[in-house]
């Protein structure tokens, strides 16, 4: 049985650390200050630079061994290089989890980034810490109200059931406001990174110990544990939250990029499917249907238990297509039985068809009955 990992803290820390904080204006460490005030973290924030003494008008302090404590998470925006010698320097273990932005730890496959990469997962296994990243675009919790992400375009973020996690960083933030724009709410979403210690299934098996979690969303590049992908899925099924999948990285084209962007391999996309067929994920093949379907579950007591579906339109047009999509997708339209046949055609008048789908035209006789 696989193992996940613990990322109670990660995502939902009492204190934070910005490492390489900045008191200038548009800096990214200045807009995680800035959305943290925004969305009003309530636990402790402690800047990070050997430069300044004071910085957001409260105590900085050098290093994070410096800190008065030891912090829940503690979130790097430095270099690369930087990030690894500040590990290096940390002796007390003055943080139990990091959110790492920087770029550099071998997404573009050259060897010092290797060599980094393999530097925090060593760190992380001897250490026993937890990395969201590198090379992300950090995390948001509305259970914590935590907000690690230097984003400022975020809207004003509503508590909802689903939970997102985005191995891209640029897409997950325009996927967040797509989704407080169509009126319904996230409890997380995250910017995996290129995923060199906690990684995907890590997200997904943390988002089902929370009871407020209805749905789960993923943006998904290379997947580095098809079995434990794999039991998370089942379990997400045997609690009736659905898992959506956007597979990233299909055509030989889109390979080629992922594994320059965060280092991940696309594998066989069949695989891919198969894995997804076998376990209960819903694989959607763009952000539309991720956002289309995540609102259909949001919005439903529960998930249907099997393929039958019954649909009314005011179109036969509608009922054809309908119909044609249903085929394609395996989905069952049983035929009403006698008696609600016999009914519907009382109601109905012309210019409809009973059936399943049923075409209700206008239904301007129901209308005038109720």
């Amino acid at each position: 049985m696989p193992e996940f990992k613990d990322l109670s803290l990660l995502l939902n820390p009492l204190s934070v650390a910005i490492v390489g904080a900045s008191p200038k204006g548009n800096t990214w460490p200045a807009r995680i200050w800035a959305n943290l005030q925004r969305f009003r973290y309530p636990g402790k924030i402690y800047p990070v630079n050997p430069r300044y003494d004071i910085i957001w008008e409260q105590k900085c302090y050098a290093t994070l061994d410096d800190l008065p404590e030891v912090v829940d998470n503690a979130v790097f925006i430095v270099s690369a290089p930087t990030v690894v010698e500040l590990l290096k320097q940390c002796r007390l273990g003055k943080f139990r989890t990091a959110t790492i932005l920087s770029g550099g730890f071998g997404e573009g496959n050259d060897r010092e980034g290797i060599e980094r990469k393999d530097f925090l997962q060593t760190y992380a296994r001897e250490r026993g810490v937890r990395f969201c990243g590198p090379n992300c675009m950090g995390l948001v919790s509305t259970r914590s109200r935590t907000v690690l992400s230097p984003d400022l375009r975020l809207p004003s973020i509503t508590s909802g059931g689903l939970a997102v996690v985005s191995q891209s960083g640029g897409i997950v933030g325009s996927v967040v406001r797509a989704i407080l724009g169509r009126g319904f709410g996230f409890r997380y979403f995250i910017s995996s990174g290129n995923e060199v210690e906690a990684e995907l299934s890590d997200y997904l098996n943390e988002f089902l110990q929370d009871s407020e979690v209805r749905a789960m969303a993923a943006i998904v590049e290379g997947v580095k544990d098809a079995e434990k992908l794999a039991t998370v899925a089942r379990r997400a099924l045997a609690q009736g939250k659905p898992v959506l999948i956007l597979k990233i990285g299909r055509s030989p084209k889109g390979m080629d990029a992922t594994l320059a962007h965060t280092g991940a391999l696309a594998g066989d996309d069949r695989m891919f499917a198969a894995l997804c067929y076998q376990n209960g994920i819903i694989r959607v093949r763009d952000i539309d249907e991720m956002l289309n379907t995540a609102e259909f579950f949001l919005r439903q007591d529960r998930i249907p238990a099997g393929r039958k579906a019954a649909f009314v339109t005011f179109s036969g047009g509608l009922s054809g297509m309908i119909s044609d999509i249903a085929h394609d997708i395996g989905l069952e339209l049983p035929e009403l039985n006698r008696n609600s046949q016999s009914t519907l055609s009382t109601l109905l008048g012309v210019g409809t068809s009973v059936g399943n789908p049923l075409d209700s035209g206008w239904a301007s006789r129901v209308r005038k009955r109720i």
